[in-house]
This record gives C-alpha cells, structure tokens and sequence, in this order.
C-alpha cells in the first residue's frame, strides 16, 4: 500500500466525521498543510502521528491501511444481558462448544452513568454443518 492510499483512507474518514483538516491537524498537533500532506501521499506519515489520527477519528488504525477490523466482520445475532460475569463466561464457553463466535461488550444504558455487560454471538456460517 503506498502513502496516496493511506492518505485517501484518511481523507475518506475524516469527512465521515465531518472534521476539516484544520480540524483533524488541531487534534494531532499538526498543521493544516500536514493533513493535506498526508492526504495527498505527499510525505511518509510519521507511527506516531498514525495512532494520533485513528483515535481522533475513533477508528481502528488498521482502517487507515484500508484492512477490514475485526468488528466490522463481527455480526451478532443476539445481544445477551448476564448481569453475572462468571455467568457471562460459562454462557460464552456454551455458545463456543455450539458453534458461535462470541465477545463482550458494555452498552452504556440511557439516560444512566452505568453500562450493562453483555456477550454478543454470532453463528459462524462455517460451524452450521456440525449443527
């Protein structure tokens, strides 16, 4: 991948937040031009500077190598709410040996400062012929 892809990625996720590059430089301590730098493939993007991007724009830094993340293959068909962790766990190890691939999330509950613990499955195309 050269530097003009990365640098079309970033654009790309920057105008999906609807940041400017004033906006997004302030952010990463860089200036305006910088952005438009990286943007254009016009300079070697500094690790550092990289990191820096991905978490203003609440991306995985893999999305700006243009790679699929892990989360964005991940759909769930069933959102479960176990109050108990050891019980999430054992729900979890279940739903493992029935053929689902399974994570753990907090969903922020509305209007509360808490969240709730919930195991999220999802059925694996590839496990439906032990079924």
């Amino acid at each position: 991948m050269d530097m003009a892809e990365i640098g079309a990625n970033i654009r790309s996720c920057r105008t999906e937040k609807n940041m400017t590059m004033e906006d997004l430089g302030k952010a990463i301590g860089k200036s305006q031009s910088a952005v438009a730098d990286y943007e254009k493939g016009r300079v070697d993007i500094p690790v550092s500077s990289l990191i820096k991007i991905a978490e203003t724009l609440e991306i995985h830094p893999a999305k700006l190598f243009g790679m699929q993340t892990a989360d964005e293959q991940f759909e769930p068909d069933a959102t479960l709410r176990i109050f108990n962790a050891e019980d999430r766990r054992t729900i979890a190890g279940i739903l493992v040996m029935n053929g689902y691939t399974t994570r753990h999330i907090k969903v922020a509950r509305e209007g509360k400062k808490s969240s709730w613990y919930c195991i999220q499955a999802m059925l694996e195309e590839s496990n439906l012929g032990s079924q």
